[in-house]
């Protein structure tokens, strides 16, 4: 796959982005008046942003959790495949509504997968779809749970780390939600930024219901974020899922390097899961030399044992949604 190069972005840029990081439904007018520029400035640059390529969406963070589901992983190795294989692939999983995430991996993987199921049999048949249609192409295939994911803001866009997170995962269930919430929260997972307007004339409700009910569901903590989808690697950063599988554990070791990692300026997600993989979390570095280095730092801080470590980077992520089904 071949790397991209990066582009430069100026502080004008940075502050956009920033702004759109904290809050992407912000209105342009909103954005111009915390950086001090016109609205119309702020939306020619980040239609500019969005054509480079820097702006791939934007997304709305949904604790699916609270509304019953299982935030399901699935790491495929692939094998005899064409470039055309491998994108009938993607478009299987891009066509599925119930595929949150999914990107192209590397170092021994090929994709990876985060599914949204409520039982098991929901996630067996997608399963046995994939496998009918392309298991001469899959070599290895593994799946795990995420019980929580820690979202971090993207530190490296601010002038001082901000260690507070959001997190899809705990308990399944326990939200009232109709029909009418699960597609509003459809359209926002598909477009962060769809105005409040279109919004009412897709659900065909009126705004003012529209902007009643986004507000009960931002306080019932069902949206907890409104997100910008960046290309990391068109801005210089190399994306990598790290994980630590211990020889040995400890409760309180282990809750002090979560705060470490918390307070880290590269840390964008931390993931505590039901598999193999005792500590996970996906950071930014520049080059592999540093990359090496963080690591090898972390594993000290760590304090206990590190039997293997795992290294995933993530080339290109295809789709990014939080779409949920109506029961």
């Amino acid at each position: 796959m071949a790397k991209k190069t990066p582009v430069t972005i100026d502080v004008k840029d940075r502050k956009i982005l920033q702004q759109l990081d904290i809050n992407a439904r912000q209105s342009f007018s909103e954005i111009g008046k915390k950086v001090k520029m016109p609205k119309n400035v702020v939306a020619y640059r980040v239609n500019n942003l969005v054509d480079a390529g820097i702006i791939k969406g934007f997304y709305t963070v949904i604790n699916v959790a609270r509304l019953g589901y299982m935030y399901v992983r699935l790491l495929l190795k692939l094998q005899n495949t064409s470039e055309e294989d491998e994108k009938k692939i993607v478009q299987f999983f891009k066509e599925k509504k119930e595929v949150s995430w999914l990107a192209k991996v590397g170092e021994g993987w090929d994709l990876a997968v985060v599914v949204l199921e409520k039982d098991l049999m929901q996630l067996k048949a997608l399963y046995k779809e994939l496998l009918y249609r392309f298991s001469d192409k899959i070599a290895e295939k593994e799946i795990s749970i995420a019980t929580e994911v820690y979202h971090f803001k993207n530190k490296f866009l601010y002038d001082a780390i901000d260690p507070s997170y959001s997190i899809v995962g705990g308990s399944l269930g326990g939200a009232e939600v109709d029909k009418l919430d699960i597609a509003l929260l459809n359209e926002l997972s598909r477009n962060a930024r769809i105005p409040t307007m279109e919004l009412a004339k897709k659900l065909r409700v009126t705004p003012k219901t529209v902007i009643a009910r986004m507000k009960r569901l931002i306080k019932d903590k069902i949206i907890l974020e409104f997100r910008c989808n960046v290309d990391y690697e068109l801005l210089g950063y190399q994306y990598s899922h790290i994980s630590f599988m211990l020889s040995a554990h400890s409760k309180e070791k282990e809750k002090i390097f979560f705060h470490i990692l918390a307070s880290h300026p590269t840390v964008l997600y931390i993931t505590k899961s039901l598999s193999r993989r005792d500590i996970e979390f996906e950071f930014l570095t520049k080059n592999p030399y540093e990359s090496h280095r963080l690591l090898a730092q972390l594993m000290r801080q760590l304090g206990l044992p590190v039997r293997e470590v795992e290294v995933i980077q993530v080339y290109e992520i295809y789709d990014i949604k939080y779409s949920i089904r109506a029961d």
